[in-house]
């Protein structure tokens, strides 16, 4: 902060101030871990994006696999897609759930390394129903290994 605004008396009260009353307990990273461990053992209902939203299935995908949330993050990413289904098998989730929570996170992709059936299946798959209509149909039918 002080290199940004400069090294004034007003600058050095400030960030001593911030440093003093910042509380990293009521933070909002320990407050979902807090809560994905109150859940005890319903904490793989946090596993469910469509359940939990994005910042609480982030916080227990990484409590699963026992990595950093910032690399649990960074498997969302297209090029990372692999990375992010061996995170979901690692975290305890079945086929079937990697295969759903991988489609709510990339709607448009295929999941590496598992066989997907043709689209006119997909497409009756309850949970499907809930997305985009643009995004019910995975153009790729290849499987990749992963």
């Amino acid at each position: 902060m002080q290199r940004h605004a400069g090294d004034d008396d007003c600058t050095s009260r400030a960030s001593a101030k911030l440093r003093a009353t910042y509380d990293e307990a009521n933070s909002r990273l320990s407050q979902l871990s807090r809560l994905v461990m109150s859940l005890g053992r319903d904490a793989m209902r946090a596993l469910s994006v469509d359940h939990a939203g994005l910042a609480l299935f982030t916080t227990s995908l990484a409590m699963a696999c026992g990595e950093d949330r910032n690399l649990a993050i960074h498997s969302f990413s297209n090029n990372q897609s692999a990375r992010l289904a061996v995170s979901l098998r690692a975290a305890g989730l079945r086929k079937e759930a990697v295969e759903e929570q991988f489609l709510y996170i990339h709607p448009d992709a295929h999941p590496p390394g598992l066989t997907m059936p043709p689209p006119s299946a997909r497409d009756s798959w309850p949970w499907r129903a809930s997305l985009p209509n643009s995004s019910r149909c995975c153009p790729r039918q290849e499987v990749l290994s992963v």
